[in-house]
Protein backbone atom coordinates (compact mmCIF):
# COMPACT_ATOMS: atom_id res chain seq x y z
CA UNK A 1 0.00 0.00 0.00
CA UNK A 2 2.88 2.19 0.51
CA UNK A 3 2.41 3.27 3.54
CA UNK A 4 5.28 2.54 6.13
CA UNK A 5 4.15 1.82 9.62
CA UNK A 6 5.14 3.50 12.49
CA UNK A 7 4.86 0.79 14.85
CA UNK A 8 8.77 -1.03 15.37
CA UNK A 9 9.43 -4.30 17.58
CA UNK A 10 11.79 -4.10 20.01
CA UNK A 11 14.05 -6.93 19.79
CA UNK A 12 16.98 -7.95 21.39
CA UNK A 13 19.39 -10.91 22.05
CA UNK A 14 20.85 -9.34 24.77
CA UNK A 15 20.10 -10.57 28.52
CA UNK A 16 20.80 -7.14 29.78
CA UNK A 17 18.07 -5.63 27.11
CA UNK A 18 15.41 -7.70 27.78
CA UNK A 19 15.89 -7.03 31.41
CA UNK A 20 15.71 -3.49 30.79
CA UNK A 21 12.96 -3.69 28.12
CA UNK A 22 11.06 -5.53 30.99
CA UNK A 23 11.39 -2.55 33.32
CA UNK A 24 7.72 -0.49 34.02
CA UNK A 25 9.89 2.56 34.09
CA UNK A 26 11.45 2.34 30.76
CA UNK A 27 10.06 2.93 26.97
CA UNK A 28 11.21 3.11 23.36
CA UNK A 29 13.24 5.53 21.98
CA UNK A 30 14.28 6.73 19.00
CA UNK A 31 17.50 9.40 19.32
CA UNK A 32 18.65 11.49 16.42
CA UNK A 33 21.69 13.19 16.76
CA UNK A 34 22.95 16.44 15.75
CA UNK A 35 24.93 14.49 12.84
CA UNK A 36 21.96 12.81 11.03
CA UNK A 37 22.51 9.77 12.68
CA UNK A 38 20.11 7.64 14.90
CA UNK A 39 19.79 4.83 17.08
CA UNK A 40 16.74 2.92 18.42
CA UNK A 41 16.52 1.58 21.80
CA UNK A 42 15.00 1.87 25.28
CA UNK A 43 15.17 5.05 27.50
CA UNK A 44 14.80 4.98 31.47
CA UNK A 45 11.65 7.60 31.89
CA UNK A 46 13.45 8.50 35.44
CA UNK A 47 15.33 11.27 35.76
CA UNK A 48 18.90 10.89 33.98
CA UNK A 49 21.68 12.85 35.32
CA UNK A 50 25.70 13.23 34.23
CA UNK A 51 27.40 10.19 35.45
CA UNK A 52 30.76 12.51 36.02
CA UNK A 53 29.04 16.08 37.02
CA UNK A 54 25.29 14.67 38.18
CA UNK A 55 23.45 17.48 35.94
CA UNK A 56 19.90 16.62 34.84
CA UNK A 57 19.75 15.96 31.17
CA UNK A 58 16.11 15.35 31.19
CA UNK A 59 14.90 16.27 27.72
CA UNK A 60 17.90 16.47 26.00
CA UNK A 61 18.68 14.45 22.76
CA UNK A 62 22.00 12.38 22.84
CA UNK A 63 25.37 14.71 23.15
CA UNK A 64 27.10 15.51 25.44
CA UNK A 65 26.31 17.22 29.01
CA UNK A 66 25.99 20.93 29.44
CA UNK A 67 28.21 21.09 32.49
CA UNK A 68 30.63 18.98 31.80
CA UNK A 69 31.23 18.35 28.65
CA UNK A 70 30.75 13.91 28.72
CA UNK A 71 29.06 12.59 26.19
CA UNK A 72 26.03 10.46 26.59
CA UNK A 73 23.11 8.57 25.27
CA UNK A 74 19.53 8.48 26.38
CA UNK A 75 19.08 5.15 24.83
CA UNK A 76 22.04 3.39 26.13
CA UNK A 77 21.49 3.53 30.11
CA UNK A 78 25.65 3.20 30.63
CA UNK A 79 25.86 6.20 29.41
CA UNK A 80 23.91 8.14 32.40
CA UNK A 81 23.36 7.61 35.76
CA UNK A 82 19.21 7.82 37.21
CA UNK A 83 20.91 8.94 40.64
CA UNK A 84 21.99 12.61 41.36
CA UNK A 85 22.79 13.24 45.42
CA UNK A 86 24.38 9.90 46.77
CA UNK A 87 27.48 9.71 44.99
CA UNK A 88 28.25 13.34 45.92
CA UNK A 89 27.57 12.31 49.70
CA UNK A 90 29.91 9.42 49.42
CA UNK A 91 32.87 11.32 48.10
CA UNK A 92 32.12 14.05 50.89
CA UNK A 93 32.18 11.80 54.13
CA UNK A 94 35.21 9.61 52.35
CA UNK A 95 37.50 12.60 51.84
CA UNK A 96 35.91 13.85 55.37
CA UNK A 97 37.83 11.01 57.03
CA UNK A 98 40.71 10.79 54.80
CA UNK A 99 41.13 14.77 55.17
CA UNK A 100 40.88 13.87 59.12
CA UNK A 101 43.16 11.32 59.52
CA UNK A 102 45.65 12.88 57.28
CA UNK A 103 45.24 15.83 60.30
CA UNK A 104 46.03 13.64 63.12
CA UNK A 105 49.07 12.26 61.30
CA UNK A 106 50.29 15.98 60.80
CA UNK A 107 49.48 17.09 63.89
CA UNK A 108 51.47 14.28 65.23
CA UNK A 109 54.44 14.88 63.23
CA UNK A 110 54.83 18.59 63.43
CA UNK A 111 54.92 18.74 67.46
CA UNK A 112 57.55 16.34 68.13
CA UNK A 113 60.38 19.31 67.31
CA UNK A 114 61.44 22.20 69.39
CA UNK A 115 61.57 24.57 66.12
CA UNK A 116 64.92 26.03 67.92
CA UNK A 117 63.20 27.02 71.07
CA UNK A 118 60.99 29.31 68.93
CA UNK A 119 57.62 29.62 69.70
CA UNK A 120 56.70 31.83 66.44
CA UNK A 121 58.02 28.92 64.30
CA UNK A 122 56.40 26.11 66.32
CA UNK A 123 52.69 27.70 66.18
CA UNK A 124 52.64 29.04 62.84
CA UNK A 125 53.94 24.84 61.89
CA UNK A 126 51.27 23.11 64.02
CA UNK A 127 48.68 25.63 63.36
CA UNK A 128 49.17 25.71 59.59
CA UNK A 129 48.31 21.75 59.56
CA UNK A 130 44.90 23.05 60.79
CA UNK A 131 44.76 25.19 58.35
CA UNK A 132 45.65 23.64 55.33
CA UNK A 133 42.94 20.78 56.36
CA UNK A 134 40.64 23.74 56.72
CA UNK A 135 41.42 25.02 52.89
CA UNK A 136 41.19 22.27 51.17
CA UNK A 137 37.51 20.63 52.68
CA UNK A 138 36.28 24.00 52.35
CA UNK A 139 37.49 23.84 48.71
CA UNK A 140 36.02 20.51 48.27
CA UNK A 141 32.73 21.15 49.90
CA UNK A 142 32.30 24.51 47.67
CA UNK A 143 33.14 21.51 44.56
CA UNK A 144 30.21 19.13 45.81
CA UNK A 145 27.17 20.03 45.24
CA UNK A 146 24.45 18.39 48.09
CA UNK A 147 24.62 19.12 51.32
CA UNK A 148 25.05 16.24 52.95
CA UNK A 149 28.32 16.35 51.21
CA UNK A 150 29.24 19.44 51.96
CA UNK A 151 28.53 19.12 55.85
CA UNK A 152 30.97 16.67 57.08
CA UNK A 153 33.61 18.32 55.17
CA UNK A 154 32.89 21.79 56.48
CA UNK A 155 32.49 20.16 59.98
CA UNK A 156 35.76 18.56 59.65
CA UNK A 157 37.28 21.81 58.27
CA UNK A 158 35.93 23.50 61.04
CA UNK A 159 37.59 20.82 64.09
CA UNK A 160 41.05 20.65 62.24
CA UNK A 161 41.32 24.72 62.11
CA UNK A 162 39.84 25.00 66.03
CA UNK A 163 42.21 21.99 66.84
CA UNK A 164 45.44 23.37 65.03
CA UNK A 165 44.92 26.71 66.42
CA UNK A 166 44.84 25.27 69.85
CA UNK A 167 48.13 22.61 70.15
CA UNK A 168 49.95 25.25 67.94
CA UNK A 169 49.31 28.11 70.92
CA UNK A 170 50.05 24.84 73.56
CA UNK A 171 53.22 23.39 72.00
CA UNK A 172 54.47 27.18 71.29
CA UNK A 173 54.56 27.99 74.91
CA UNK A 174 56.13 24.67 75.63
CA UNK A 175 59.03 24.89 73.14
CA UNK A 176 59.29 28.44 74.45
CA UNK A 177 59.50 27.25 78.10
CA UNK A 178 61.81 24.68 76.81
CA UNK A 179 64.61 27.17 75.92
CA UNK A 180 67.42 28.54 78.30
CA UNK A 181 66.86 31.02 80.39
CA UNK A 182 62.72 31.42 79.70
CA UNK A 183 60.69 34.44 80.99
CA UNK A 184 57.67 34.69 83.16
CA UNK A 185 55.72 35.26 79.91
CA UNK A 186 56.66 31.53 78.64
CA UNK A 187 54.82 30.17 81.04
CA UNK A 188 51.48 32.19 81.04
CA UNK A 189 48.75 29.81 79.79
CA UNK A 190 45.84 32.51 78.53
CA UNK A 191 46.23 32.05 75.16
CA UNK A 192 46.00 27.94 74.61
CA UNK A 193 42.78 28.18 77.13
CA UNK A 194 41.37 30.71 74.71
CA UNK A 195 41.80 29.10 71.65
CA UNK A 196 40.47 25.74 73.77
CA UNK A 197 37.42 27.85 74.52
CA UNK A 198 36.87 29.34 71.47
CA UNK A 199 38.95 28.38 68.80
CA UNK A 200 36.04 27.27 66.87
CA UNK A 201 34.91 31.00 66.23
CA UNK A 202 37.92 31.92 63.38
CA UNK A 203 38.68 29.05 62.18
CA UNK A 204 34.45 28.63 61.24
CA UNK A 205 35.52 32.19 60.10
CA UNK A 206 38.18 30.91 58.00
CA UNK A 207 36.47 28.17 56.70
CA UNK A 208 33.64 29.52 55.90
CA UNK A 209 35.26 32.61 54.02
CA UNK A 210 37.21 29.91 51.54
CA UNK A 211 33.71 27.76 51.27
CA UNK A 212 32.05 30.60 49.59
CA UNK A 213 35.17 31.63 47.96
CA UNK A 214 34.92 28.36 46.39
CA UNK A 215 31.63 27.70 46.16
CA UNK A 216 31.14 30.85 43.72
CA UNK A 217 34.46 29.78 41.73
CA UNK A 218 32.98 26.48 41.30
CA UNK A 219 29.78 28.32 39.83
CA UNK A 220 31.39 30.78 37.43
CA UNK A 221 33.16 28.10 36.43
CA UNK A 222 30.27 25.91 35.49
CA UNK A 223 28.05 28.78 33.86
CA UNK A 224 31.65 29.93 31.44
CA UNK A 225 31.80 26.35 30.58
CA UNK A 226 27.70 25.78 29.72
CA UNK A 227 28.19 29.05 27.58
CA UNK A 228 30.97 27.99 25.82
CA UNK A 229 28.95 24.69 24.87
CA UNK A 230 26.15 26.54 23.40
CA UNK A 231 28.15 28.57 21.52
CA UNK A 232 29.82 25.28 19.68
Amino acid sequence: SGNVSTRRPLESSDHAAREWMRSASCKPVLTVRWDGSTSFGLCDTRSMFCRSCRYRLDELAAGRCPECGLPFDPADPSTFADWRRWPQATIGFGAAIGILLLAIIGFWATLQPLYGYSQTAAFFTVAGVGLLAGITTAVLAGWNRWWLGQVPLLLVGILCSWVGLFLGSDHGYRVWQSGPNPPDEAFADTAPIGFLLAGWVPGGVFVGVVFASALLFFRWQRRRRRAGLARR
